[in-house]
C-alpha cells in the first residue's frame, strides 16, 4: 500500500515467484523515479530469483522476522480480530 493512500496493487494470493516479480515490475512502472522500499511480513525471504529481480528494478526488500509484532503495528489488530 502506498504511503500517499493510493495503492496500486496487492500481491496475488498464489505467491509464485513469477507472479511476485510481475508485481515488482508493476510497482516500478507506477513509480519510475522514486526509490522503493518494500517491507514484507510472513514472506519467504529465501528466493534468490525474487531478490535478484527486485534489485534489478531498484527495489529494496526488507523482510520482517516471524514473531516480531513490535516491528509490524498491524499485528495487534489482527490478533484482536482473530480473537473476536
Amino acid at each position: 500500500y502506498a504511503l500517499n493512500g493510493e495503492s496500486i496493487l496487492s500481491f496475488p494470493p498464489n505467491q509464485e515467484k513469477e507472479q511476485i516479480c510481475d508485481c515488482f515490475e508493476k510497482i516500478r512502472e507506477q513509480n519510475p523515479l522514486a526509490g522503493i522500499l518494500l517491507v514484507l511480513d510472513n514472506f519467504s525471504s529465501d528466493c534468490k530469483y525474487m531478490r535478484k529481480r527486485a534489485h534489478q528494478l531498484g527495489i529494496d526488500l526488507v523482510f520482517l522476522p516471524v514473531g516480531s509484532p513490535h516491528l509490524n503495528p498491524i499485528e495487534p489488530v489482527w490478533k484482536s480480530v482473530k480473537w473476536e
